[in-house]
This record gives structure tokens, sequence and C-alpha cells, in this order.
């Protein structure tokens, strides 16, 4: 039986409506949908299910052209697509747009494009996060940087949740719609030609409670104004003359060594017990390999190159090393592991593989992935509440956590092997690894092993750091 198009509609268009309207049924055909607020709005849902926003006029013709016959046509002007997570800011402001549009008709004048900051905050999101990194377009000749999966989650969720007040937290919320001033007007509801540095200014009074939080924040309104700029929406950034909260550094702690030592050795026994977040602390520590690149692995080489661009490196059990491609700087790194580490690895592979309780583990490529998305990799929210207790568990003093892994292993090479050989092993410049991963007070850790392994196993000179895979 063929479905045959439904009659345009009209109605009030809300987030409810138009929502509504995208889980029924799909015509065959196009559907047409008019805002019975607000004249020549219009909304087409395509038979696939997409949806746009789009503005119709009509326009004086003097005569027939291209076969229309009459004084007046149609014109159709695509505005937008409709976006799932900012409707109601979005369809407001079309039909701002539309009443623009209209007004400019009238008066025969260009139209201005200057949309609300919701709305390009939700268009950077779409087109400008998913793209490249924004602020170095003007610095480096326009050669674009990628953010990293994890970046991206975290810019559009305070986006979303801070800037755009989207976020369920009563607390926040209350003081991101706090007054400042008597009229206040918050930057989503401002048009982006109209913003100042006094507003961006009261978004950071209203967070200084969370300094860092503040600090990120204005950071992530900045790449909105940086894309908004390029993209010819508005002409200045109003961020960059607002200073930024002095934050207290937290002192980077490493464990000493009959700590590390005994906790090692306790996640290396008690793997049988959630074997991945125990086998990703343990290797933090032995490697000094960072946790997002650790959760980035893989247990087979990539083969094609969108592999190869999906995850950040792999292991070779058979020749002993990690392969990191993607590290901080995109550039490779390999490094040989101990014996320690490859116990660690192989009782890991072993669970997966063998284990019935861990079965479904086995068909996943990546070393550490997702408990309930085995096809996923990780991510840093997965194994902090673990790790936190693990370390309280042990005994280990609070606000140690698994950024200060890599600085116990630095300094337990560096003590062992020497400052360049600690700064090769963590693929660190020399003054780097000394002024954030080597305690140099710790100068006791000669005389012992950290873990139970022979020193000479730990690091080769000739097996410290490869670079690129060549010596």
């Amino acid at each position: 039986m063929t479905t045959t198009q439904t009659k345009k509609t009209r109605f009030n268009f809300s987030t409810n409506t138009l929502n509504a309207e995208s889980r029924t049924a799909k015509p065959i055909k196009t559907k047409k949908l008019s805002d019975k607020q607000c004249a020549n709005l219009y909304v087409y849902r395509y038979a696939n299910g997409r949806m746009a926003f789009y503005f119709r006029i009509n326009e004086t013709i003097t005569a027939a052209a291209n076969g229309v016959k009459g004084k007046y046509k149609k014109v159709e002007v695509y505005l937008a697509d409709f976006e799932p997570y900012g409707p109601s800011e979005q369809i407001e402001t079309m039909r701002l747009e539309v009443a623009a549009r209209r007004a400019a008709k009238k008066d025969n004048k260009p139209i201005v494009q200057d949309p609300l900051f919701s709305t390009i905050t939700l268009k950077f999101i779409k087109e400008g996060l998913e793209g490249f990194r924004i602020s170095y377009l003007s610095t480096r000749k326009n050669k674009m940087v990628r953010y990293d999966a994890n970046s991206k989650v975290q810019i559009k969720n305070n986006l979303l949740n801070v800037v755009l007040h989207r976020t369920k937290k009563a607390e926040l919320l209350a003081r991101l719609t706090r007054s400042i001033v008597a009229d206040t007007v918050f930057i989503k509801d401002k048009r982006i030609s109209k913003i100042t540095k006094d507003d961006i200014d009261q978004i950071m009074q209203r967070l200084a409670a969370t300094p860092r939080m503040a600090n990120l924040i204005k950071a992530h309104i900045s790449m909105v104004f940086e894309w908004a700029m390029i993209s010819g929406f508005c002409s200045i950034n109003p961020t960059k003359d607002i200073g930024l909260f002095i934050l207290r550094k937290p002192e980077k702690i490493s464990l000493d060594k009959i700590t590390a030592r005994r906790f090692i050795n306790n996640l290396k026994r008690t793997m049988s017990r959630d074997p991945h977040l125990k086998a990703i602390v343990a290797l933090a520590h032995l490697t000094g390999i960072r946790l997002k690149h650790l959760m980035g692995l893989t247990w087979k080489k990539p083969v094609t190159e969108k592999e190869f661009a999906a995850c950040r490196g792999y292991i070779n059990m058979e020749q002993r090393f990690i392969h990191v491609h993607r590290d901080k700087k995109d550039e490779e790194h390999t490094q040989y592991f101990d014996q320690d580490t490859g116990d660690i690895l192989n009782k890991l592979f072993d669970i997966v593989k063998g284990d019935p309780d861990f079965g479904h583990y086995a068909i996943s490529k990546w070393v550490f992935p997702k408990p309930t998305m085995v096809h996923v990799q990780s991510d840093y929210d997965t194994w902090k509440k673990g790790s936190k207790k693990l370390y309280k568990k042990f005994g280990i003093p609070e606000g140690y956590t698994n950024r200060y892994a890599r600085k116990t292993a630095g300094t337990y090479i560096g003590k062992q092997h020497g400052e360049e050989a600690g700064a090769a092993y963590l693929d660190n410049g020399i003054e780097v690894f000394k002024k954030h991963y080597y305690d140099s007070d710790k100068d006791k850790f000669k005389d012992h092993r950290m873990y139970d392994v022979k020193d000479e196993d730990l690091v080769k000179s000739e097996l410290v750091a490869l670079k690129g895979g060549k010596k």
C-alpha cells in the first residue's frame, strides 16, 4: 500500500511539537510544516527523517521568466537544520531571523547576519567542533590541528551545560543564573555583536567558586568566537582582554619506594577482580604512559589507515613493546617494556580470553574497552572512581591521582638509570622531565627496587625509547 503525501500542516513550532513530528511515520515524500506563530517560517521534514528550517516569501517579477507566469514567484531560503539538543533557542532565533528578512525585504535593505550567541554556539558544536582546532587558524597559517575525542566531549558538555544553561545540577544552575547587575542578560540570549567583556566577566564571577572551571569556560567561549570570526558572524573576540583566575598548581606527588612496590604487587595478585582497572593503574606506574594513551591502545597493530587513525597505538607482545603513534604532540613513540609490565599484560590477556566471567571482552580489539560497550575504547570517567577507591583502600595519601603515576615511574627510572634515561623513557625533554616528572628529593630510590624485577630488565640503554621506530 502506497502512502500518500500528507497535506501541509500548520501549528506553533516548539520543542515538543517538532520532536513529535520527527517521531511520526516517515512519509514517502517531503512534508512541509508551517509555523502558526510566525508567517513565512517553514520546516521541511524529509523522507529520511532530516528536518530543516526555511524562509519563504513572494518576490515580484516584471515578466514571465523560466516558464513562470504572473506577478510573483515563491522564493525559499534555507536557514538551518533542526538541532535536537537546542530547539527552544533555535526556534526563537529562526523567528527573529525571518522577521529581520521580512523587514529587510520591505525596506529593500541587505540582511545583517547577527544571530544569537546560543545559535552560534550550537552551530560551532555541529560544524566547528567536529572539524579542527580553531585557535590555530590565525596564528599557524591555517594549519589545523584536530581535537581529540575526549576534548570534544568536554567542550561540547561545557558549552551546552554551562553557557546554554542545560545542566541538571541545581546548585550549578543557580550559580549560572544568578543576577550580577540589575539588567542582567545572559550571553546565550544576546546577539553575538552585542556581547562585551563585561558579559564574559559576569560568567567568570558566577563561577568564581570553581576558578579552574571558570578559566576553562572562558577558553571554550573564546573558541566559539574565534570560529564565529572566521565564519563571518562577528569581527572581535571579547574574551581576549579578560584575565584568568590564578590557580595554585598542585604539587605532583610520587610514591615512595616501599609503597610503590607493595601497591604494584597487590594489583598483580588481585587482578582477577576488576582486571582492566588494576591493569591500567599498574601500567600507568610501570610505563609512565599517559592514561589517555593507554586507553587508546589495541591488542594488534592497526592494518588500515582508518584503524590507525581511530586508535592511539598498539601492543606487540612478541617483541615486547608498546607503540604510541598519537602522543601529546601527535608524534610516534615506542617503549620496550620490562618483565613486570609483560606479566601484567599477559595476565590481563589470559583473563579476558579465558575467564568466562569476562568473555564478552574477548571480541574487543581494545586493550581497555568500555565495560558496557566493548567495541568502544574507555574514557577517563570509566576509571576515575575505581582508581580513587584503589588508592584509598591501599592507604595512599589523599590527593594522589592517576596523573601522578607518571611522576612515580619517571622518578624511579631517573634514580636507577639517570635523568636522561628517565626523560627518554617518558618521551620528554630533559628540562621538562626534571621539572614535572622527577622527584630529586627521593635519593634513597637508588638503593631499592620499586618492583619485583631485576634492575637491568627495567631499562636497557638500547631499549629505552625509540622515535618513530628508529633508534
